[in-house]
């Protein structure tokens, strides 16, 4: 995309917001550390342990990167240029878990160790379209950017602070038939 969101505030509250959104569309909530975009690019997304889902998980995950791209306007971008590399560090070992990319290579492997490159990549392809369709969402896109205004205001919210800048629409579209 040009561009790295660590080095750009508005793209980190973007790409954080999606996360926290993301987190409370799947039950989850944000732990004691929140969501901040100034001293560390970091959201502390939880679920209980019955509320937890491997799909949630990864679509958290991949939502950041999108909600970039959404955001800035840009076309073509997500996960498949370097997915196949990504697997492979992740398969080596040489990963450092610090990337989305690596959470969700870490995820589908940890879900079949034997995945095949060609089924790896329809499995990201398949996330990558629930994770825009949800992001395609009206409330679930006002949601991304009243958090990502309110980050780029505070550079860190509490999960409280958090789930108070989200619009009423948003809580009332979030339903289990809607996932």
């Amino acid at each position: 995309m040009g561009y790295d969101y660590r080095t750009d505030r508005v793209c980190a509250a973007h790409h954080e917001a999606a996360h926290t959104v993301m987190t409370y569309w799947f039950g989850g909530w944000l732990n004691e550390d929140g969501v901040e975009i100034d001293a560390r690019q970091y959201t502390g997304a939880r679920w209980r342990l019955l509320d937890y889902t491997f799909e949630a998980n990864i679509i958290m995950s991949m939502a950041g990167k999108l909600a970039e791209a959404k955001y800035l306007g840009v076309r073509g971008v997500g996960f498949g240029k370097e997915a196949l590399w990504i697997l492979e560090t992740v398969r080596n070992g040489d990963e450092d878990q610090g990337s989305d990319e690596e959470q969700i290579a870490t995820l589908l492997l940890q879900d079949n160790l034997e995945i095949s490159d060609v089924d790896y990549i329809k499995a990201v392809r398949r996330y990558e379209i629930k994770t825009r369709r949800l992001l395609n969402k009206p409330p679930i896109w006002r949601a991304v950017e009243t958090v990502a205004t309110a980050l780029l205001k505070s550079g860190r919210l509490t999960n409280d602070e958090a789930m108070a800048t989200i619009g009423k629409d948003f809580w009332e579209a979030m339903t289990p038939t809607k996932h």
